[in-house]
């Protein structure tokens, strides 16, 4: 019966190492696999995020040019429009503002034309309020030079800055009170 029980105990041991070692074999396939696997998650998430953040981006963008398209057919409200239909959609207010933009600088073409044929003929009139200087570039045939007592006067943008901030400073400065002693 003890020779039986040895040989069962044999039995159960070699199974038991078969098993231990087909169990650890079949074990570390499943973790390398579970590492692959969690690698590929990791690559997934980051590709989210960064699709998100481009999203998120492209989304700012449209609405910043969509807020600009909408304020420039407001400014070019007054002028008249080119084509009779409603501009509702972003494309027809980018339309209809290209197209008056163009019909404006047509006019202003136009304009400058007469403009420039109107000048040759009318003289120029200047106003009485309009005081001229005139400035002599050559006081006796020599050169007009700058001396250093006219800059003595000028004050620095860096002096005027310093000034500046030294008055802010007075103006805002607490005024420090002593505190009395008890007694």
């Amino acid at each position: 019966m003890l020779e039986q029980l040895r040989e069962q105990k044999a039995r159960v041991m070699r199974e038991f190492e078969a098993l231990k070692y087909s169990g650890e074999a079949r074990n570390t396939s499943n973790q390398r696999m579970l590492k692959d696997f969690e690698a590929q998650l990791t690559i997934a998430e980051r590709k989210e995020e960064d699709g998100e953040a481009m999203l998120n981006s492209t989304s700012n963008m449209l609405v910043r040019v969509k807020t600009g398209i909408d304020h420039l057919h407001d400014k070019l409200e007054t002028l008249s429009p080119v084509t009779h239909r409603a501009a509702n959609t972003v494309e027809t207010k980018l339309e209809e503002s290209e197209l008056r933009l163009v019909e404006l600088v047509k006019e202003l073409e136009q304009r400058k034309s007469e403009l420039t044929a109107e000048d040759q003929q009318a003289p120029l009139v200047v106003s009485d309020f309009n005081t001229r200087v005139q400035i002599e570039a050559e006081v006796d045939g020599d050169k007009a030079v700058e001396t250093e007592s006219e800059d003595e006067y000028v004050v620095s943008r860096d002096q005027i800055k310093k000034a500046a901030q030294d008055l802010v400073d007075s103006k805002t400065k607490k005024v420090k009170r002593k505190k009395k002693g008890r007694m």
